[in-house]
């Protein structure tokens, strides 16, 4: 099934408001949105807050969403892209993040800027799911880094 999903590490969970137009399913990368809402994660944006945890329109309340938010250290599973060789996937590289169907939780090595680089590979490719385990850089992630935003 695809989508980010914790892999190690003391993950934290925030119900956090998700704009209004947002109709984001389980695994979907979010980012903080102007208002301090939660908004799909775009893959040439800087900044990374996590991934929703259930589908929005399940949402406990209303408008809310369970948001799994990396602490220092934690890992996850990313979904790899057919076509994509795992000798390009080195422990260590680099990726963004884009979207494929309706889950932006793709890695990537086209990437609009060295900030849009979220997640470094710390595992081996899981040729079977389709998944790789990655870390979220220190300083791409919104909560939890020295360049954390205000949840408000």
């Amino acid at each position: 099934m695809p989508g980010l999903r914790e892999a190690r590490g003391d993950w934290t969970y925030r119900r956090l408001t998700i704009t209004s137009a947002s109709t984001l399913s389980p695994g979907t990368a979010v980012s903080l949105a102007g208002a301090r809402t939660v908004s799909e994660y775009s893959g040439g944006q800087a900044g990374i807050l996590g991934f929703i945890k259930h589908d929005s329109m399940d949402s406990l309340p209303t408008g809310q969403a369970i948001i799994a938010i990396p602490t220092p250290g934690c890992t996850a599973y990313a979904d790899v892209p057919t076509g994509v060789a795992a000798s390009a996937l080195s422990i260590g590289w680099i990726y963004g993040l884009y979207k494929v169907t309706n889950h932006c939780s793709y890695i990537t090595d086209a990437t609009y800027s060295d900030a849009s680089r979220v997640v470094q590979v710390v595992g081996p490719i899981d040729s079977d799911l389709s998944r790789i385990e990655v870390s979220f850089q220190a300083e791409a992630v919104q909560f939890f880094s020295v360049t954390s935003n205000a949840l408000g």
